[in-house]
C-alpha cells in the first residue's frame, strides 16, 4: 500500500466513522425532540464537521503510520527505530549490521547505484546523520519518485519520495 493510499484510506474511514457517529445522534434527538427537518439537518452538518475535524487532528497520523507500516513490505521488519511518513515522502530509520545493510540493498526490487548528490544534504538534515559509510539510491522514476539509503554505525537511514 503506497503513502498517498494509506493516507486516504485513513482520512475517508474518519469522514465514515464521523458521519455515522452523526448520524446516530442526530437519529436519537429526532426520536427525543420535534424539531423541524431543516434545522435538524443543519446540526447534523455542523456535528459532522466538528467531529471530522476532530478526529483528524487527534487520531489521523497515529493511524496513518500504523496503516502504512504494517503494509509496507519493503523495509526491514525488524529494528525499527523512527518511522516518519507523511503524504508524499517517508524517513526511517533501522538498526541493521553491515552484512545486513548489504544483502537488503542488494534485494530490494528495484535496482541501487552508489549514490551522492544534493539530497543527501537534505536527508542528512531531516534524518539527523552525517557523512554516512554507505550510500546507495534507485534510479528517479518520471513522476520523481526516489529511494535513498545510507548507512552509518549500525544504523540504516531510508528516505522515499513519491513525487
Amino acid at each position: 500500500m503506497g503513502l498517498g493510499e494509506a493516507y486516504l484510506q485513513v482520512f475517508f474511514n474518519i469522514v465514515q466513522l464521523s458521519f455515522l457517529a452523526t448520524v446516530s445522534c442526530v437519529g436519537l434527538v429526532r426520536l427525543f425532540k420535534r424539531l423541524r427537518l431543516i434545522k435538524l439537518l443543519l446540526i447534523a452538518f455542523l456535528t459532522w464537521i466538528v467531529l471530522t475535524y476532530t478526529g483528524l487532528r487527534l487520531f489521523h497520523h497515529e493511524r496513518f503510520v500504523q496503516l502504512h507500516q504494517s503494509h509496507n513490505t519493503l523495509v526491514p521488519e525488524t529494528g525499527c527505530l523512527t518511522y516518519e511518513p507523511t503524504f508524499a515522502t517517508l524517513h526511517a530509520s533501522y538498526t541493521i549490521s553491515a552484512d545486513d545493510f548489504g544483502d537488503w540493498v542488494s534485494a530490494y526490487p528495484i535496482a541501487m547505484k552508489e549514490y551522492d548528490s544534493t539530497l543527501q544534504r537534505f536527508d542528512e538534515d531531516v534524518l539527523g546523520f552525517t557523512q554516512p559509510e554507505a550510500a546507495f539510491a534507485t534510479e528517479p522514476s518520471s513522476n520523481g519518485a526516489q529511494t535513498r539509503v545510507y548507512y552509518k554505525d549500525g544504523v540504516m537511514y531510508l528516505s522515499r519520495n513519491v513525487m
